[in-house]
């Protein structure tokens, strides 16, 4: 497939969706912003406020340093709006999977194949001297503020420090095959970005705003515009900034997970809390601490985690 149709909920416009959704440059010297959306089929919006940053940005031609371009991850997926087809693409980033393809085997599966395709756009733009930088836009199935999932890597905890949102420190490092740690592996600064719960417009302006900030931090372009910084300063539930996963509850289809409904993502939870059940059993809280990712949707191998406060950003390299 190498197209679909969309249309932004906020502008009732359809447009055309595919693997490069746009890529800007003025020819002048700068770093590389890889910006992937869609890499779920069921999370559209952050091709949707790509999409708008695009339109503006060809619009109205600001001073543009290095080049940005916007891939759009898992077009059969993003066509049935559902997460994934064959596997679940954010977790096949695996570096034997991806030499293998670069070496001429062919996709097993439908999001290898999807993979292969983003890979190789990433392999013919890279940067030569390592200004190369990413943000993978993403939401989630539960209520949520918009906030940063950021690996264990102190120059991307620091970028994301810069962004007036919660970031999670770790939380993919506890995952297996996932973008933002195989990028950072391989030369990349970034972080994937959350932008609030699967259907809610405003995710969609979060995801806009969040790339507009990605666009300015990474010196691509001078400023960003004022509404993006209060878009996502006003999201902040607390003064508290850095989170890090103390726990992440797995789970298997036949396992029978059920979250208890209501929950919300950075929610305070104590000991002795109800949050799910398994094959009709409770599972009750350890903890005093904040809820993470509660699973709301069929597809996904995490129940829920548990965070904790961080009172500094980074304390390991």
């Amino acid at each position: 497939m190498t197209e679909v149709e969309l249309t932004n909920p906020l502008t009732c416009v359809p447009f055309k969706v595919r693997r490069i959704l746009g890529q800007h440059s003025q020819g002048r010297a700068g770093p590389l912003l890889v910006v992937l959306t869609g890499i779920h089929g069921n999370e559209p919006s952050g091709v949707q406020g790509l999409a708008s940053v695009i339109r503006k940005l060809q619009a109205d031609d600001p001073p543009f340093f290095g080049t940005m371009v916007g891939i759009v991850g898992n077009l059969k997926a993003l066509a049935a709006g559902v997460r994934y087809i064959d596997e679940d693409l954010n977790r096949i980033w695996l570096p034997e999977r991806i030499d293998a393809m670069r070496k001429g085997r062919e996709p097993q599966s439908s999001e290898e194949y999807e993979l292969r395709e983003i890979i190789k756009i990433i392999d013919n733009l890279r940067h030569p001297e390592d200004r190369n930088f990413f943000l993978d836009c993403h939401t989630t199935s539960s209520e949520s503020v918009p906030y940063i999932s950021v690996p264990l890597d102190v120059p991307s905890v620091q970028l994301a420090g810069e962004f007036p949102v919660h970031s999670v420190i770790g939380s993919g490092d506890k995952l297996t095959g996932v973008s933002d740690r195989y990028l950072i592996d391989h030369g990349f600064r970034g972080f994937t970005f959350e932008a609030g719960r699967h259907d809610r417009l405003a995710s969609i302006e979060a995801q806009e705003s969040a790339i507009w900030v990605a666009l300015h931090r990474v010196g691509c372009i001078a400023e960003a515009p004022l509404r993006a910084e209060d878009c996502l300063k006003k999201t902040q539930i607390d003064g508290h900034k850095y989170y890090e996963v103390e726990y992440i509850h797995k789970v298997t289809p036949d396992q029978g997970f059920q979250m208890k409904p209501g929950y919300c993502n950075f929610q305070r939870i104590h000991q002795g809390d109800l949050l799910a059940w398994e094959q009709e059993h409770p599972i009750i809280s350890e903890w005093d601490a904040r809820l993470f990712l509660p699973l709301y949707q069929p597809l996904g191998d995490d129940g829920f985690s548990i965070i904790r406060e961080a009172n500094q950003p980074l304390n390991k390299s």
